[in-house]
């Protein structure tokens, strides 16, 4: 490949660890979302941005962790808002993102300290480097998914939602 030609990309979004447990089933998201990464995957999608937030997109790095198996080019690019991003998660999800920090292609940090807007700052990097963006999304017009929805949106990203009603 020449430096002139672009791989394709997608990114995930999805909420965080409480929201979904409030209202889905867990082992059908995990399915999904390998289910969506497998058939990019086949389609010549060969990196996928993680922003490595605790639930759907640990979730959703596991699943391109599994999907790597048998599809070996593709990388995971884990995209990390502020160094002590996983600071507040609990002590499985702090092991769990560790691990897949080991794991990732690249690590890509976008501040080295906290400050209001860098989960936003996060999203805007995978946004912008993807051609289609995998959420889970309860529809909810308020928090970094939705937010991502309208910037896909505005930039004419295709946005594909699993989550069911």
């Amino acid at each position: 490949m020449t430096k002139t030609e672009k791989q394709l990309a997608a990114s995930f979004s999805g909420h965080r660890k409480e929201r979904i447990i409030k209202t889905s089933d867990i082992r059908q998201i995990r399915l999904d979302i390998i289910a969506h990464i497998t058939l990019l995957s086949a389609q010549g999608y060969k990196v996928f941005y993680n922003g490595m937030a605790n639930g759907g997109a640990l979730m959703a790095a596991e699943a391109v962790l599994t999907v790597k198996r048998y599809f070996k080019d593709i990388k995971l690019i884990a995209v990390i808002s502020f160094r002590k991003q996983a600071e507040r998660y609990d002590e499985a999800d702090k092991a769990i993102y560790r691990d897949f920090l080991k794991k990732a292609d690249e690590v890509v940090l976008i501040s080295d300290n906290y400050f209001k807007g860098c989960f936003f700052r996060r999203n805007d990097y995978m946004i912008k480097r993807s051609d289609k963006i995998i959420a889970y999304w309860d529809g909810e017009l308020k928090g970094g998914t939705y937010y991502t929805a309208r910037q896909a949106e505005q930039l004419n990203i295709e946005f594909i939602n699993l989550y069911k009603v």
